[in-house]
């Protein structure tokens, strides 16, 4: 993507509006360094990550990213350092692989609203390992555990008995009389490790030991009395033994991480990636944004297009939105108008907004907005004067379009602002003609905004060029902003003129020196302006109409797969029901029908009757018809489960003529009927 039309557009304020949703320094890093994607794939995956993601939160069931650490940051900072990660930063890894775990489980537990998310999930590696690595050796707040080893917990007990010891005995030594009347305070102070008394500078004499400094008065100097010194000793060799053996344990649990750092840094970029996807569907429910359609035909149309920063700074209502189509019918559209008339915004929203789409990012556009992809796209937009290289504002623009027209291709988009303008009319004009000719034979897509009127018969005379203008409002003598594709826009230049204070003099004068063909042309426009104008809004209205059908439809679909699936539902529930109710009568009759099977002879045929209702009822459910079609599947040797045992069976054979299966239960062999199965993991297809 050319950086140079990624700058003119201010593309660089997109990325940090987004980056200030995202949660963590990762995501900011992605959020920073973003650019369009080329690739139609990538793209298209990336806006349903996007799409589901705006959807679990607006369903106040956002991404689980609290507390997500810069993991990529904190590791290789201290690895480039050669120092140990410090407790803390242990504590912050920790918790960002739990994250992603967390992660992990969320999407796969919203896997049938959110496929795509949970398929990236799916990449996160189970590194719980190193988290019990780490929690086995760091504690909150921030320090090294006392379990983390032997040696560390015997030496922090022995610190706090010689510490125990040495305020004993320094409180006893406070208490004697000799000794009290010297003290500023009665409380044993610690200054550089050691255990001091805080005594009156005039009586220092009274407490005979080593001077360990002076208060900023020097009313007070802080004296650590020989009856301690040996005690703080040994304090002190501890300190440094705990000191020793945690450096130890950090180092140790360092190289551990260090050695992960591919691995680590798989995980850091997934988090980015999911911190920052989470941030670009915050940042469209906050503008109330959009994510339009990816459009595989290569037509680009907008609905309600409004330009973003415009948007983000002066709200919805203060922006007129447009309505534009590229690539349907014509691939190169020429915008004429009135300087003052919104050209240059119009060109803008038209170029950022498509390098926000290809960002992955939501737009502010209309229901039924669609976008394709392009493999770059260029702009020539403003003042190109150059100091640096000495060009010209004209210059400038000629070096930047050069630049464009060797790289412009089918695939490309390309925005030119004023195009032939800054020198001679009539040699700007024929610049601009051969211009466009070259970017036609390079089939590039191309938005140009012009005031040379020979542009607009350039426009009129091919057929993958079209004429278009920014309404203005002669009533008003004021630009409406709206943009009108299929005809052509004068200048009005005599009318802005007047409208700011140009004497009536002046612009009669110069109405005087238009040729009467020039007031010809400009009548023609006018009454194109007027007999389009009417037709384009048809148009847009017909075009906005049949995307709410669209919409309509569509919501109509979606009710009725509901229903559907709820019809589904309650009949299976039904029949589940029914089959659970026969399964009971079958379980409380069977005792009694073997009670009754030595019945004399006139009554057995009824016994038999009894138990043959029985089966058939059970074989006509809608539920024991699936199961029988289910079981014709089956082979020897495959698993099914049996309810009344509640464990899975091995098939052993088949008796399919009497409906029945000989299953291993345990090391015994068990003749069953087919209504005693049941199917493993759910129905069967």
């Amino acid at each position: 993507m050319d950086p140079h039309a990624l700058q003119v557009l201010e593309f660089d304020r997109i990325r940090e509006l987004v980056s200030e949703h995202c949660r963590s320094e990762l995501g900011r890093g992605v959020a920073r360094d973003l650019v369009p994607e080329l690739h139609f794939e990538r793209l298209d995956l990336s806006r349903c990550q996007l799409v589901e993601a705006t959807a679990l939160e607006a369903a106040g069931d956002g991404l689980p990213l609290d507390g997500l650490a810069d993991l990529r940051g904190l590791i290789d900072g201290a690895h480039e350092a050669n120092r140990a990660l410090e407790p803390t930063e242990l504590l912050e890894i920790a918790k960002s692989l739990r994250i992603a775990k967390s992660l992990r489980d969320f999407c796969e537990l919203r896997r049938e609203r959110a496929p795509k998310l949970a398929e990236l999930a799916e990449r996160f590696l189970n590194q719980l390992k190193i988290v019990d690595e780490i929690e086995a050796i760091v504690e909150s707040p921030g320090i090294v555990a006392d379990g983390a080893s032997p040696k560390l917990r015997k030496a922090r007990k022995a610190l706090e008995s010689v510490e125990a010891e040495a305020r004993a005995t320094l409180a006893a030594f406070a208490a004697k009389s000799d000794v009290r009347p010297a003290l500023q305070h009665y409380n044993v102070t610690i200054r550089n490790g050691r255990f001091v008394l805080a005594v009156k500078e005039a009586m220092r004499g009274r407490v005979p030991g080593i001077l360990h400094g002076h208060s900023q008065t020097g009313a007070t100097v802080f004296i650590e009395p020989s009856e301690i010194v040996e005690l703080a000793t040994q304090a002190k060799d501890l300190r440094f033994e705990i000191s020793r053996e945690e450096s130890r344990l950090l180092w140790e649990l360092s190289r551990v991480l260090f050695g992960k750092r591919n691995d680590l840094g798989h995980t850091a970029s997934l988090l980015a990636w999911f911190d920052f996807t989470a941030a670009r569907a915050r940042f469209g429910r906050h503008y109330n944004f959009a994510v339009p359609e990816l459009a595989a035909d290569g037509v680009l149309r907008l609905f309600d297009a409004r330009h973003p920063l415009l948007e983000v700074a002066m709200g919805r209502e203060k922006v007129v939105p447009i309505d534009v189509r590229l690539r349907e019918g014509f691939r190169i559209l020429v915008i004429t108008g009135p300087n003052t008339g919104g050209k240059t915004v119009t060109l803008k929203t038209i170029g950022l907004i498509q390098s926000m789409f290809q960002s992955g990012l939501p737009v502010p556009v209309g229901d039924g907005s669609r976008l394709p992809v392009f493999g770059g796209i260029f702009a020539d937009i403003g003042d190109e004067q150059s100091l640096s290289q000495s060009l010209s504002t004209f210059s400038g623009h000629i070096a930047n379009i050069a630049s464009i027209l060797r790289v412009a291709d089918k695939k490309t988009l390309v925005l030119l602002d004023e195009l032939g303008a800054g020198t001679d009319p009539a040699e700007g004009a024929a610049l601009g003609e051969a211009i466009l000719d070259g970017l036609r034979d390079q089939q590039a897509t191309c938005v140009v905004t012009t005031h040379l009127g020979s542009l607009k018969d350039y426009a009129f005379a091919r057929p993958d060029v079209e004429n278009a203008s920014v309404e203005f409002d002669p009533a008003t003598m004021r630009p409406t902003f709206r943009l009108l594709i299929g005809q052509p826009g004068n200048s009005n230049a005599l009318a802005v003129a007047e409208r700011f204070g140009i004497g009536g003099g002046i612009i009669a004068k110069a109405q005087s020196v238009l040729d009467e063909g020039e007031a010809r042309h400009k009548d023609l426009i006018d009454q194109l302006l007027l007999s389009r104008r009417d037709l384009e809004l048809q148009r847009d209205r017909s075009d906005k109409t049949l995307v709410r059908s669209k919409n309509l439809a569509k919501s109509n679909e979606e009710k009725a797969r509901h229903l559907d699936k709820r019809e589904g539902r309650l009949q299976r529930e039904a029949e589940a029901t029914v089959e659970d109710a026969l399964s009971e009568l079958t379980r409380r009759v069977e005792p009694h029908l073997r009670a009754l099977s030595n019945v004399p002879k006139p009554l057995l045929a009824d016994y038999e009757a009894v138990q043959s209702l029985l089966r058939q009822a059970r074989k006509q459910t809608s539920l024991a018809g699936r199961r029988r079609e289910w079981i014709k599947t089956l082979k020897k040797g495959d698993e099914v489960w049996v309810p009344r045992f509640e464990q899975a069976c091995r098939i052993r054979k088949f008796n399919r003529s009497e409906e029945k299966v000989t299953v291993m239960v345990g090391a015994l062999t068990m003749e069953l009927e087919y209504d005693d199965l049941s199917w493993m993991g759910g129905e069967p297809a």
